[in-house]
């Protein structure tokens, strides 16, 4: 898998998120949010090109299927 690295304000975002997750709704549900995180990644390192340009520059947007989320 390629390395990959979070903008510091990605970073607070998906921390918030995950602690979000823990406590008003259960460690199960921040783990299935973590590894909707990590199969994202996974899927844009593989292919980067496959979404498409949404904004400049070259700005693509990879939705997640379960969470409000966007990478």
């Amino acid at each position: 898998m390629t390395e990959h690295s979070f903008h510091p304000e990605a970073l607070l975002e998906y921390a918030e998120a995950t602690t979000y997750y823990l406590q008003e709704a259960s460690p199960q549900i921040a783990g299935n949010f973590i590894a909707a995180v990590e199969a994202v990644i996974a899927r844009i390192a593989v292919a980067p090109t496959r979404w498409r340009i949404t904004d400049e520059p070259e700005i693509r947007r990879c939705v997640f299927e379960r969470f409000p989320y966007v990478i």
